[in-house]
């Protein structure tokens, strides 16, 4: 195993680790204080604050009939004692430093360093860990008034990039997907907007007051905000979001579909 494999898996180790080390000091007494989480319907959940706290914060795996690689998701809020932020902060450290290590992993793409890491987590028995869950940062809020933190679903959205024409048919060409790279070479657009659908995710809003001032923050919601012990905030929600379509650019008679993914397709910038 070459230099930066072996500190790639060094570094899952350590997250490992520091998981095992929180995991302890969770379940001291009164280490979780008061407790709120939800389900994916936007409701309260009975459940014993410790052990669903773990739970979220030991669930790496990608679920079974996930779409786009999804992995469960933890809105929720949850207060912890000195002794559990500092946990929770040495977690968050070696999670860094495990991103970190993957990044010098040999390669030209994201794609190649991420296939390298999928193989040593099948080494280790973790074949199905996501790995952008394994390092996500668990949010620890510092002592403020907090006000409200309220939960947010984003259903249904697009993730779009722009190339130039050039661009788009290397990488069409690249995937074999000559019949595609055919029709755009067709089309006088001179650049292209490459658009996939983006995976519904979670996000949490922070209100709270700052030196005599409303301020606001927003943060990934997958994973529960950590506040002190003490520092609960006064309103904790979740808006369920109404049913809508997503809406798509371009002219719908002026773009061309792609077969990487349902709903994915090349349009005019």
């Amino acid at each position: 195993m070459d230099t930066t494999k072996e500190a790639v898996s060094l570094a899952i180790d350590d997250v490992v680790d520091a998981l095992a080390r929180f995991r302890h000091e969770a379940l001291r007494p009164d280490a979780v204080g008061k407790t709120v989480y939800f389900n994916e319907l936007g409701e309260v959940l009975e459940c014993d604050g410790a052990e669903q706290l773990i739970s979220a914060l030991s669930k790496w795996d990608v679920m079974d009939d996930a779409e786009h690689g999804s992995v469960v998701r933890f809105p929720g809020v949850a207060e912890a004692s000195p002794g559990l932020l500092e946990a929770i902060a040495d977690l968050n450290e070696y999670k860094a430093r495990l991103e970190q290590s993957v990044g010098n992993l040999p390669g030209t793409t994201t794609k190649d360093r991420q296939r390298q890491l999928r193989e040593l987590f099948k080494k280790k028995g973790m074949g199905r860990t996501h790995p952008l869950q394994c390092w996500r940062e668990v949010r620890i809020l510092g002592e403020s008034e907090f006000k409200t933190i309220g939960f947010s679903t984003i259903k249904s959205s697009f993730g779009s990039e722009a190339l130039s024409k050039e661009e788009a048919l290397i990488r069409l060409e690249r995937r074999d997907a000559l019949d595609i790279a055919a029709k755009l070479a067709a089309r006088d657009w001179k650049t292209v907007r490459w658009v996939m659908p983006v995976a519904p995710f979670l996000k949490a809003n922070v209100s709270y007051r700052e030196e005599g001032k409303l301020r606001n923050a927003t943060f990934h919601g997958s994973l529960p905000i950590i506040v002190p012990a003490g520092y609960w905030p006064e309103k904790i929600k979740y808006n369920v979001p109404k049913a809508s379509e997503p809406t798509k650019l371009g002219d719908a008679q002026d773009r061309i579909a792609l077969p990487f993914r349902e709903g994915a397709y090349l349009t005019a910038s």
